[in-house]
């Protein structure tokens, strides 16, 4: 992580090790599944999805840019910046992802968020593996809102 609330702007990114266990244990289910001629065809797709995604955080890490003025999800393919009267309680959701509730009518992924309240209990989902943790992430996310937003 580089910076802090004093000293914005906070870039926190996927943790190398998170993806260095997922790497290693995509390659096994792969493995295991392809060396099994009558196994189920879902685990091999599954696994090397698994296994390109993982690999790909190892070469380029997911960023969250956390600064005064909001919030900031970059990857590879694009970023997306939300302002924090835009985003905010965020929370654990269900499987260690970081979630929060969005309040930008963004039409594009509108649709996506009764789908994902329903399933996650959160309107977005930041991801998980970050190299904070998913509890410090979202302590530092909530008291960051609350410094440079004001309310909660």
């Amino acid at each position: 992580m580089q910076g802090s609330l004093n000293a914005p702007p906070i870039v926190v990114r996927t943790s190398r090790r998170v993806s260095s266990i997922g790497v290693i244990a995509s390659a096994v289910i792969l493995y295991l599944s392809l060396s099994r001629p009558d196994g189920s065809v879902v685990y091999p797709y599954a696994a090397g999805l698994g296994l390109l995604y993982l690999s790909w955080q190892l070469i380029d890490p997911m960023r969250l840019i956390v600064g005064p003025d909001g919030l900031t999800w970059r990857n590879t393919l694009g970023s997306h910046h939300w302002s924090w009267g835009e985003i905010g309680n965020f929370r654990i959701s269900m499987g260690g992802f970081v979630g929060c509730d969005m309040f930008d009518r963004n039409a594009v992924s509108g649709w996506l968020r009764p789908i994902n309240k329903s399933t996650s209990g959160s309107h977005g989902v930041l991801g998980f593996g970050w190299e904070l943790g998913a509890v410090k992430l979202v302590e530092l996310l909530n008291t960051a809102r609350r410094q440079w937003w004001g309310d909660d």
